[in-house]
């Protein structure tokens, strides 16, 4: 059985299209826990007519955010697999049986795809992407509704960092990776989109400049004895990323510091230098 995570905070006129896509699920072996992270609209009142269902559970606790809301719901959960939806987020029909399909008796992890709706209706399609995993190249795609992991693992790896307020699922993901490691489980790929995350005008995670730099860097500094070893791809990558985020913050010697960084790691990459040529510039 899967139990399916809907975290939410003050989301009523969104909650329903996440839920309702979890109901139309082909597959009918799951339960769905709501965590309410103490929201102040009618995202209660919005709930109830779908406690009817005795698969769905709802959960309303004080405010004390995203990795913490997480973490409460798996402590509730009885399925054999977690999966985590984002209440302004919607899972396709056919999203549960595709994971179902794959799962073996070593299975630890699954990682699918997922499709990005833009405000103009234009949808990207976000497929798992290649990550170094103690030597062996495995693609994965570590974002909320991509990511299927087995309860066990999961519980045993002590789940979300309370200290990091963003970029939840990346820090889960790595968290996962010695663990998997350590008992032999599998990474299996799904190269489909089973879910689509909804950009809307609402409140999302947090997107000031300065905030997701701090975030970010948190996050490097806390895997990168791992990456240093097995993927200095991906931590270049992920200066890159510290890198933009300064600079949109107005932070042009940090920007560049942190570019100069990335290129270290994977000089080979010709776009970070003219990106150091026009961070330079201003």
């Amino acid at each position: 059985m899967f139990s399916v995570i809907i975290p939410t905070y003050n989301r009523e006129d969104l909650l329903p299209v996440a839920i309702e896509s979890v109901i139309r699920q082909t597959c009918p072996d799951w339960e769905l826990l709501i965590i309410d992270d103490g929201s102040t609209d009618g995202s209660e009142g919005v709930v109830q007519h779908y406690l009817a269902d005795s698969r769905i559970r709802y959960f309303k606790k004080e405010n004390s955010g995203g990795a913490q809301s997480r973490n409460f719901g798996v402590s509730l959960a009885k399925g054999d697999f977690i999966v985590f939806l984002d209440s302004d987020d919607e899972a396709y029909p056919h999203w549960l049986e595709t994971a179902a399909g794959v799962i073996r008796e070593d299975t630890g992890i699954i990682c699918a795809g997922a499709n990005r709706r833009l405000l103009d209706g234009t949808i990207i399609e976000e497929p798992p992407y290649a990550i170094n995993v103690y030597g062996e190249k495995v693609k994965v795609k570590f974002t909320a509704g991509s990511l299927f992991i087995k309860r066990e693992l999961f519980l045993e790896s002590g789940g979300y960092d309370m200290e990091m307020p963003s970029g939840l699922q990346s820090q889960l993901g790595y968290t996962l990776l010695p663990y998997l490691h350590q008992s032999h489980l599998k990474i299996v790929t799904i190269d489909q989109c089973l879910v689509q995350i909804n950009i809307h005008n609402g409140q999302r995670a947090r997107t000031q400049w300065g905030e997701l730099t701090v975030d970010c860097l948190r996050f490097v500094n806390k895997f990168h004895p791992y990456f240093e070893k097995w993927d200095r791809r991906e931590l270049s990558n992920n200066y890159t990323v510290i890198a933009f985020y300064n600079y949109k913050a107005g932070q042009r010697k940090p920007a560049m510091s942190h570019l100069v960084r990335a290129i270290r790691y994977r000089p080979q990459r010709v776009s970070n230098y003219l990106r150091l040529v026009k961070y330079t510039l201003g």
